[in-house]
């Protein structure tokens, strides 16, 4: 897997997460929440496939055209406006699931909406800095 999508944090209280989340024009998915606890060898296979694949998802290592980021910025924001900090992993886990499931409809419509002119965007700068 490409280092550049990857981001080192420090846990405060332990233990981790990993979060897949899908939307359209039309719905929000369900978020997934993975807790990281799966053992090593799947780990290991899966970023061996990801390391296989890596060229299949060349044109998504763009951050311009990956509105999904601004929904995890969506979920961050939101738990951390909740009047408590999670304090276990199955609290945190409960806090996203409802941060995400208040997104609303118009939020990741526009998203997509916005995608012909993010490409634009990013084909203008030649893949350079840009206003996304």
């Amino acid at each position: 897997m490409d280092p550049a999508c990857q981001v080192e944090t420090v846990q405060e209280h332990g233990g981790s997460i990993i979060v897949w989340g899908v939307f359209s024009w039309k719905f929000l998915g369900s978020l997934v929440i993975v807790p990281t606890s799966l053992n090593a060898i799947r780990s290991r296979l899966a970023t061996v496939w990801l390391d296989e694949h890596s060229s299949d998802f060349s044109v998504m290592n763009c951050p311009d055209l990956k509105p999904i980021e601004h929904l995890w910025d969506v979920l961050e924001k939101g738990v951390k406006a909740h009047h408590t900090t999670p304090a276990t992993l199955t609290e945190l886990c409960r806090d996203l699931a409802d941060v995400w499931q208040a997104i609303p409809l118009e939020r990741f419509r526009k998203l997509v909406e916005s995608m012909p002119r993010r490409v634009a965007a990013v084909i203008k700068a030649r893949g350079g800095p840009n206003r996304y």
